[in-house]
């Protein structure tokens, strides 16, 4: 089985000086086109940078329809500049009796240059679904303080059917 480019983001995707809430990618998997099992992944870089005092922390969540996982939610370390990182996102899509969604993420940092210990972040969460309805595939971010120098940037994103 060879895997399927669904959708490419290659235009520089910014939020800073927000402590909202904020979709920064978005794909619906339309109703009656989960027939067997897939895998959907979303994979993007990007890059971080903090204020020197207090930056607060950072919070990623990814969604499938109401099934939620946050993949982070740490204290940014002080004084960042464009520090890249890779995001890694699977939807695990199961159609039976019962539509079920396993759902997983996993951030890599270079070292320790965006959070302390250094190393990759990872985590899951799965419940039934409902693939007779559209269901939403979304990423968001929250910085916890607003601030010109806390920034997020996607540079780069692809999803893929594998």
């Amino acid at each position: 089985m060879s895997s399927q480019l669904l959708d490419i983001q290659s235009s520089p995707f910014v939020i800073s000086n927000d402590n909202t809430e904020q979709q920064i990618y978005g794909y619906t998997v339309y109703n009656g086109t989960v027939n067997a099992a897939k895998v959907l992944r979303v994979i993007f870089i990007g890059k971080l940078s903090t204020k020197t005092l207090a930056p607060g922390t950072i919070t990623l969540k990814f969604k499938f329809g109401a099934i939620e996982v946050t993949v982070i939610s740490e204290t940014l370390l002080l004084g960042l500049t464009d520090k890249a990182f890779m995001i890694v996102l699977d939807c695990w899509l199961i159609p039976g009796t019962t539509d079920f969604a396993l759902i997983d993420g996993s951030f890599t940092q270079d070292g320790a240059d965006i959070f302390t210990p250094a190393g990759q972040r990872f985590n899951i969460s799965s419940g039934a679904v409902n693939f007779g309805v559209n269901n939403l595939i979304s990423v968001t971010i929250q910085f916890s303080v607003a601030n010109a120098n806390n920034s997020f940037e996607r540079t780069m994103l692809a999803l893929w059917e594998v």
